[in-house]
């Protein structure tokens, strides 16, 4: 009986220790494991992303724009991403600013998902031509799939505006100096390059009304085509001026005039529609 109970002893001893060395093992693999998981993940915090791409946008050239540059990046993989300074001046000598850009795009997300979804919120847009101005606060939602090339396969986006101002605007022959929309409001669709205007409201005492229409893209984008009809509030300030000859164009249900755009983005034909 005793040998019994002495074999059994020796056995549990030896489980004992051959359990204990097996734990210590598996404790040192799984510190390892912390270490390398903890070393990549700072890596991935504090490697400085922003300056090799702020370094990389202002160093190179791009066959869309003339010129491009970024003022400061303070960018994260994970999202929560301030960009200042950026100013863009596209081939037909447009410029487009923006004094600073708020985004939780997560990188990661983009690379390895191929999906493009984040708030952006920008402060002090400013999109100039020859001509013309266009100035505000933009907020916008985007959700958009990418393909292997990042180039957006389809998706949506809603996108909002606060104080926008429009300068030098000119509409078959009628010229608006300044005008002011307090708000505005859009919700846009893009799928087999076509981008659809589902809805987009805009109001203000000075011009207030609707948009709907498509803009189906080509390769070349100023000779993608137009289909827009704007319906405006002939309540509009901005229109008081030219009242006698727009009452022909009024829509006595609506109290709106409508104006027809097609042609391309280089070459628009703008019409207004005569009432019924």
């Amino acid at each position: 009986m005793n040998k019994i109970k002495n074999k059994i002893l020796h056995f549990l001893t030896h489980a004992k220790k051959f359990l204990k060395e097996a734990l210590n093992v598996e404790k040192k693999f799984f510190y390892l494991f912390l270490f390398a998981a903890s070393f990549i993940l700072f890596t991935l915090i504090l490697f400085p992303f922003d300056k090799l791409l702020l370094g990389r946008i202002n160093s190179s050239k791009f066959p869309q724009f003339k010129s491009l540059s970024i003022e400061n990046a303070d960018i994260s993989l994970f999202g929560l991403d301030v960009i200042t300074g950026i100013d863009m001046v596209l081939l037909n000598n447009n410029r487009l600013s923006v004094s600073e850009l708020k985004t939780d795009l997560s990188f990661l997300k983009l690379y390895f998902s191929r999906k493009f979804d984040g708030n952006f919120y920008i402060n002090k847009m400013s999109f100039k031509t020859l001509k013309s101005e266009f100035a505000g606060k933009v907020t916008a939602k985007c959700s958009f799939k990418l393909n292997d090339k990042y180039y957006p396969l389809g998706g949506e986006a809603d996108i909002s505006g606060e104080n926008v101002i429009l300068e030098g605007v000119s509409i078959k022959g009628f010229d608006f100096e300044k005008i002011t929309i307090k708000s505005l409001d859009s919700k846009i669709a893009f799928e087999n390059n076509i981008i659809s205007i589902k809805e987009f409201m805009f109001s203000g005492r000075d011009l207030s009304g609707k948009i709907r229409g498509t803009i189906r893209l080509n390769s070349v984008f100023r000779n993608s085509g137009l289909n827009i009809t704007i319906d405006i509030s002939a309540a509009s300030t901005v229109l008081k001026d030219f009242e006698m000859f727009l009452n022909q164009y009024i829509n006595p249900n609506s109290n709106t005039i409508t104006i027809e755009i097609t042609g391309t983005v280089s070459t628009p034909s703008v019409n207004l529609k005569k009432s019924q």
